[in-house]
């Protein structure tokens, strides 16, 4: 049996369970910023349903436990997600790429239906990061691949980059082109849709105009492009063409500042989220940059993170993946103070 029989075996198997799990105890004690301060944020759930066997709580213990198999024999049977990278919102639900599976699933979480996304062309070869529009194309950038390849609603799929990227491992689609993190090269390359490459901005360093392995891209509403530039421990907003506008963040596992910055979403209000894999949070802040809360913590509970990567937003809801967890998290956005 190929994989991808295999898999179609696997989803067929565990259909009549619904995906997302949630709790209504969990919702009313899970929520950022805790009380007596107005929340912003509150747990609902997360797929695939089903509890994991609680992690190792410090970061190096966590790398310690992968690189000598030390982690639960749970996530050794192999869970559905093997490690969650990258999510992205659509309407209805979310898609969630796993490097480790080597699969693109779209969930369906109103009608509870799972959906393998597929290239016959260019089988999966490490997923590591997703754009996609509301009810449109899916991007899907393939760091084993050195290319990104999207998928159209008419389920054709096409090339982008072959030759151009080394390791893409950021997306998003701003300003009718396809912008694509390509950490080795310290760079941010933009696309036309049919392929072309329009422009190519960055360097290692740390000034301005400079970044030092960028892994995560976001898009503004106001037509901004948001980078992850991790090492540099920064958020760098840019405009479409490249043009550094300003940019926040420093070093430290305080209120605010970053530990390893993996992933980048706003939300309509403009406020920023950014995934914190050392400090297993997802920290918001306002649209100027001011911290506003940080979400999650270590562990394995509802709610709670172990090495976060990509996150999304999209009809009030965030999606994070929880990477180590084997899973995707979601939480509901509450109104708050305006950024």
């Amino acid at each position: 049996m190929n994989r991808a029989a295999a898999y179609l075996l696997l989803l067929a198997c565990c259909a009549h369970e619904p995906p997302v799990i949630s709790s209504d105890d969990a919702r009313e004690a899970r929520v950022w910023p805790a009380p007596p301060a107005r929340p912003l944020v509150r747990f609902l759930g997360s797929f695939p349903r089903g509890d994991r066997a609680a992690a190792p709580t410090s970061f190096w213990q966590r790398v310690a436990s992968l690189i000598v198999g030390t982690e639960p024999a749970a996530s050794r049977q192999g869970p559905l997600l093997e490690r969650p990278f990258a999510v992205a919102a659509i309407r209805g639900g979310f898609i969630v790429a796993d490097p480790d599976g080597r699969k693109v699933l779209r969930v369906n979480t109103n009608e509870n239906r799972i959906t393998a996304l597929e290239c016959p062309e260019h089988p999966w070869k490490m997923p590591l990061a997703l754009a996609a529009e509301p009810e449109g194309q899916v991007c899907v950038a393939d760091g084993g691949a050195g290319l990104v390849l999207c998928l159209s609603r008419d389920g054709t799929c096409r090339a982008i980059g072959a030759a151009a990227l080394e390791r893409p491992s950021g997306l998003a689609l701003l300003a009718g082109r396809i912008y694509v993190a390509d950490p080795p090269r310290h760079q941010i390359v933009a696309f036309a849709p049919d392929g072309r490459e329009l422009l190519r901005f960055g360097s290692r360093g740390e000034s301005s105009g400079e970044f030092n392995f960028p892994s995560g891209l976001g898009a503004d509403a106001d037509g901004t492009l948001l980078v992850v530039d991790a090492l540099n421990f920064r958020i760098v907003r840019c405009s479409p063409e490249g043009e550094v506008l300003d940019s926040f963040g420093e070093p430290g596992d305080g209120s605010g500042a970053f530990g390893r910055p993996k992933g980048v979403a706003t939300d309509a209000a403009g406020r920023i989220f950014v995934s914190d894999a050392q400090n297993d949070v997802v920290i918001v802040f306002s649209r100027m940059g001011a911290f506003q809360t940080a979400v999650g913590g270590t562990g394995a509970e509802a709610g709670s993170l172990t090495l976060p990567a990509g996150v999304a937003l999209g009809d009030g809801m965030l999606y994070v993946a929880d990477s180590y967890n084997h899973r995707v998290q979601i939480f509901q956005l509450l109104a708050g103070e305006p950024p």
